[in-house]
C-alpha cells in the first residue's frame, strides 16, 4: 500500500509537470502570434501617419512589447482562475458519440 501511495504521488507530479509545460508552450505560442500581429499593425499605421521607417520600427517594437505584456497578464488571470492542485475526478468524463462524418 505504501508503494501505491508513492506511485500515485509520482504520477500526480508527472501530470502536474506536463500540464505546466503545456501551459508554458501555449503561452509562448500566443506571445509570438500577438507580438507579430501587433508589430504589423503598428508599423502599417505609423507609416500611414507619415512616420519614417525607423520610427515605425521603434513603434512596432513598443507595440510588440505591450502585446506581450497583455498576453502574460491574461495568462496570469487564467492561471489564477484555475483550481490549484491535482484533484482526482470522481465521476467519469461525459462522452459524446462521434460519427464518421465528424
Amino acid at each position: 500500500e505504501d508503494e501505491w501511495e508513492r506511485w500515485d504521488a509520482h504520477v500526480r507530479e508527472q501530470r502536474r509537470l506536463k500540464r505546466e509545460a503545456d501551459m508554458t508552450t501555449e503561452l509562448n505560442e500566443a506571445t509570438v502570434v500577438a507580438e507579430r500581429e501587433a508589430m504589423v499593425v503598428v508599423a502599417e499605421q505609423a507609416l500611414k501617419a507619415g512616420k519614417s521607417k525607423k520610427e515605425a520600427g521603434e513603434l512596432a517594437m513598443k507595440g510588440a512589447e505591450l502585446a506581450k505584456q497583455r498576453v502574460h497578464e491574461m495568462a496570469s488571470k487564467k492561471k489564477a482562475m484555475m483550481v490549484e492542485g491535482d484533484l482526482e475526478v470522481s465521476e467519469p468524463a461525459p462522452y459524446r458519440i462521434v460519427t464518421e462524418s465528424g
